[in-house]
């Protein structure tokens, strides 16, 4: 994987959204102390407003590397910006595989990935099911994952608007876990299996108006 990562980007992305959430409403984070020694581990999170992944960046201790969805890419300055501080691409809706072995390469190299397995924000601010490459990724690679659950960022910046508005914003951190007993398996049963449970860590974190409509974690298919 070519290293693109920029500490002063990374730093101005993170901590320019902290600061901003603070002035609109303020900021709170629990559970920092559920981050392990090591930095190779996968973190996830549900997926909110535009604001989430610099959030996400801003509480974990080490830089990391997040997925984004290719549109973003494909805008010059956009995309230029999203490498400077960590991200690369993923086709959402399909099976990506350089996605999948850059995600691999990143946690190979020792660093934190973030993930979003909704795979994209949710309108109605209901955790919404989980794209089953969250539970490839984390059986190929058998690190462990932090869960993470954020509510009130779309109360600052709501999907699909420009507009900043006053909001307090609460991130829970949650203690790792592993899942031992679906290493070695092969399949896409145990795939969902993986993924249902990593959707059922992020749900445990979330106030009632953030959990699923029907109250089940559920999973999609990106083959």
């Amino acid at each position: 994987m070519r290293q693109n990562h920029s500490a002063i980007h990374y730093w101005l992305a993170c901590e320019g959204v902290r600061c901003l959430c603070r002035l609109l409403g303020g900021i709170e984070v629990l559970g920092r102390e559920n981050f392990p020694e090591s930095s190779r581990l996968i973190v996830v999170s549900n997926h909110l407003s535009h604001l989430d992944p610099p959030l996400i960046g801003g509480v974990v201790p080490w830089y990391t590397h997040c997925m984004a969805k290719e549109e973003l890419f494909k805008t010059p300055f956009i995309g230029w910006w999203c490498r400077c501080v960590g991200a690369f691409p993923v086709k959402r809706g399909a099976a990506d595989r350089q996605a999948l072995r850059t995600a691999l390469q990143v946690l190979e190299m020792g660093r934190p990935l973030v993930l979003f397995p909704e795979g994209r924000r949710s309108k109605d601010g209901r955790l919404q099911p989980g794209e089953e490459g969250v539970g490839l990724i984390a059986l190929r690679s058998r690190v462990p994952i932090i869960p993470i659950g954020i509510a009130g960022s779309q109360s600052i910046l709501p999907p699909g608007s420009i507009r900043f508005r006053r909001g307090h914003v609460t991130i829970r951190i949650g203690k790792p876990f592993t899942l031992d007993d679906l290493y070695g398996q092969t399949g896409r049963p145990a795939v969902i299996e993986a993924t249902r449970r990593v959707m059922a860590e992020i749900a445990s974190l979330l106030p009632p108006e953030h959990q699923p409509a029907d109250g089940i974690p559920r999973t999609i298919s990106v083959a």
